[in-house]
């Protein structure tokens, strides 16, 4: 694998990131449409969607079939803003096949 297919999703959740932990902070849900146009502008998958569970900064599912989850729970188990909001709680997160992306707190 070169380098250039690491990390490679993460210019998408970034500017995501301040959305999410506001959401997590308030205890709330949050539900977005993304632009499918971005991910196949960087990757080349059958499929996008994934499930992403994480609880007290540790991700609870398998993940690995899936680089999209892997670069959004690379960028929030990093983020201290997410780690404090997220306050022993657990968040899931989800892409579906429509490219919609949902976020609540269980």
């Amino acid at each position: 694998m070169n380098n250039l297919n690491i990390h490679k999703y993460e210019d998408i959740w970034k500017p995501l990131i301040p959305n999410i932990i506001e959401s997590v902070r308030e205890g709330k849900s949050l539900e977005l449409n993304m632009n499918n146009k971005d991910f196949k502008a960087v990757g080349k998958r059958k499929n996008y969607s994934f499930r992403l569970e994480i609880e007290n900064n540790t991700v609870k599912n398998n993940i690995d079939g899936s680089a999209v989850a892997r670069d959004l729970a690379r960028i929030l188990t990093s983020n201290s803003n997410f780690l404090q909001a997220l306050n022993k709680r657990t968040v899931l997160l989800r892409l579906d096949k429509n490219f919609t992306f949902k976020m609540e707190i269980i």
